[in-house]
């Protein structure tokens, strides 16, 4: 086994039609090693790659995109020392799944996204999991309002860092 596997997708034909958005990507090694002239020779090769891609769809927006936890700083750092920059920061929310699921009988069909969440929650709490996590942008008021009324508590912040392909 690679210390690394590293893959581009190449777009396919009926993507053509699609907006290219953004080319989301991890660069991840095993156990944990990281080699950090490795790391910048793939984001350098990802970054040519994509040119190649707009090259092909000058019309499409073209982003490459890795998310990352606000605690990790040195990784934040690279991406940021390379010119990439914050494009969006999601809220990361958590629920405990040895509490009380709070989905109450008269919440039920008055909420589809209450009541498939609370469903969802009843699935994994069968299924011996304990913790639940789910995200949404930062600036989504309805989906955290939701989350902490079904007893979702804050669990952290991930950014989006992004490098547009001109």
């Amino acid at each position: 086994m690679n210390d690394f596997d590293f893959v581009i997708r190449n777009p396919q034909e009926e993507d053509a039609e699609q907006i290219i958005c953004s080319l989301t990507f991890e660069i991840t090694f095993a156990d944990n090693r990281v080699n950090e002239s490795v790391k910048d020779a793939l984001t350098a090769a990802l970054i040519v790659r994509s040119r190649e891609i707009k090259a092909q769809y000058p019309d499409k927006r073209i982003v490459a995109a890795n998310y990352i936890d606000t605690d990790k700083l040195k990784k934040l750092s690279f991406y940021l020392a390379r010119g990439f920059t914050i494009y969006n920061t999601i809220v990361v929310f958590k629920f405990d799944l040895d509490r009380e699921i709070l989905c109450y009988p008269l919440w039920q069909k008055h909420g589809i996204a209450r009541s498939i969440i609370c469903t969802a929650l009843d699935y994994l709490k069968t299924q011996g999991k304990t913790i639940a996590t789910l995200g949404t942008h930062g600036n989504n008021q309805k989906a955290m309002r939701l989350y902490t009324q079904i007893g979702y508590e804050l669990y952290g912040l991930r950014l989006t860092v992004g490098y547009e392909i001109d």
